[in-house]
């Protein structure tokens, strides 16, 4: 297999904005390509043991997380987010500036598809009210402040991005009885042999994260000089949503699972093909699309 290519275009990348990259191809449980190009801050070419915050890309370990448990019957996707969260019982709709009762219930379905009604609006007033008063919330604590503030739309009509997968999270706590964290590490890190992803990053793996970058009013990317991820509200809280910071050889381990009908390169299988499937298959329709 030739990935001249391939190589070629990466290492363009650096003069089209991109600092750095590093790219690896997995085939059957073993890497067959790997290259890197650009730097992970300045002055330091890219050497293939950098951390990043993950953020969205979190969103499929949440996923999987939630299928797994959706398989062994513990839940399911048609159900409430009030039977698991009450605190989604009584959920409001700001109805061009009045608000009312949402006309839908919220299901566990909504959250994996982003039709919850949520938004990323991390500055809500219930979420400054839930750091004040808890200092350092738990997930649970702050996703149930999540619920005070009205939805955008009623759930299943519509699709925004947003923090349904952090509710989901919190979801799988109370299923589960673990945390999210401890839920994950045992059920897909463990298993598949990942090493270098968590939640709670030590200094080690703080001091491997690469640069994050911001586009300068002439469109040049500029370090922002922050190593924190805003998505983390606080050192208890888990996002299910953006939470995550890891390294390349470890991420790819679930990616490698799912593209290999849920059996990862240990032998151990996380997810059966149908649920796999389930979480791919387009859930959006009406005025969702």
């Amino acid at each position: 297999m030739n990935f001249d290519a391939l190589t070629r275009y990466l290492d363009t990348l650096p003069e089209r904005g991109v600092p750095g990259c590093d790219l690896t191809v997995w085939l059957e449980h073993r890497p067959i390509y790997r290259h890197m190009s650009g730097e992970s801050r300045p002055g330091r070419p890219m050497r293939g043991d950098e951390t990043y915050w993950l953020y969205s890309a979190t969103k499929v370990f949440t996923m999987t997380a939630a299928m797994q448990l959706i398989e062994r019957g513990k839940m399911a996707l048609s159900d409430p987010v009030s039977r698991y969260l009450p605190a989604y019982g009584s959920l409001t709709v700001d109805d061009g500036g009045v608000l009312r009762p949402a006309r839908t219930v919220m299901t566990l379905e909504h959250l994996m598809s982003m039709q919850g009604g949520l938004d990323y609006d991390l500055d809500a007033p219930a979420i400054r009210a839930c750091l004040k008063r808890y200092g350092q919330p738990t997930t649970r604590q702050m996703v149930d402040a999540f619920a005070e503030k009205p939805l955008l739309f009623d759930p299943g009509t519509r699709f925004r991005y947003s923090l349904c997968h952090d509710v989901m999270a919190a979801v799988i706590e109370v299923v589960s009885g673990m945390s999210f964290g401890a839920y994950v590490r045992e059920n897909i890190f463990d298993p598949l042999g990942i090493q270098n992803l968590t939640f709670a990053p030590t200094l080690e793996q703080s001091r491997r994260l690469a640069a994050a970058y911001r586009w300068d009013e002439e469109e040049r990317p500029l370090p922002t000089g922050s190593q924190e991820n805003p998505y983390v509200l606080s050192a208890r809280y888990e996002s299910g949503g953006a939470g995550l910071m890891g390294d390349v050889d470890s991420y790819i381990l679930l990616s490698d699972a799912l593209a290999n009908d849920g059996v990862g390169r240990t032998g151990a299988r996380i997810l059966t093909r149908a649920s796999i499937d389930e979480m791919r298959r387009d859930r959006l329709k009406g005025d969702s699309r």
